[in-house]
C-alpha cells in the first residue's frame, strides 16, 4: 500500500542536521547584525547619550583643558544617558503593549467600553498616519 502524499501546500519534511544547524546560527547570527538598528528606542536612546556625553566632555575639556577627564566624563554620562533612556522607553512600549492586550481581550469579551475605546484608538491612528503622510 502507497504511503499517502501530501498535499500540495503543506511543506516538505526538513531535515535538520549539524552542519544545517550551523549555517542556520550564521545566518541568524547575520541576520542580528544587519538588523540590530531596527529596534525600538534604539536611534532615541544612543542619540541622547551620544549628545548629552559629547555636550559634557566639551563642557569639561572647555573648564579643565585636561581631555582624558574630559573623555571620561563625556563617555559616563553618554552611557548613563543611553541606559537609562532606552531603560525608561522600553518600559513605556512594554505598557502600552500591555494596556493594548488588555484592551483588545476586553473587546473579544464584547465589552461596550472596551470596544468603544479601540475604535477611538484605531481612528486616532488613522489620523496620524494620514497627517504623516
Amino acid at each position: 500500500r502507497a504511503a499517502p502524499m501530501a498535499a500540495p501546500d503543506e511543506p516538505a519534511a526538513v531535515v535538520v542536521n549539524d552542519e544545517d544547524r550551523e549555517q542556520a546560527k550564521r545566518e541568524t547570527r547575520w541576520k542580528a547584525l544587519m538588523t540590530f538598528h531596527h529596534a525600538p528606542c534604539l536611534a532615541q536612546s544612543v542619540g541622547l547619550g551620544v549628545a548629552g556625553g559629547t555636550s559634557i566632555g566639551v563642557l569639561r575639556y572647555l573648564t579643565s583643558k585636561q581631555p582624558m577627564n574630559a573623555l571620561n566624563w563625556g563617555a559616563v554620562v553618554g552611557g548613563l544617558l543611553y541606559g537609562s533612556t532606552w531603560f525608561v522607553c522600553r518600559r513605556a512600549m512594554y505598557k502600552s503593549i500591555e494596556e493594548e492586550a488588555k484592551l483588545l481581550s476586553g473587546v473579544a469579551q464584547n465589552d461596550a467600553a472596551a470596544i468603544r475605546e479601540y475604535a477611538k484608538r484605531v481612528h486616532e491612528r488613522q489620523q496620524q498616519k494620514k497627517a504623516d503622510a
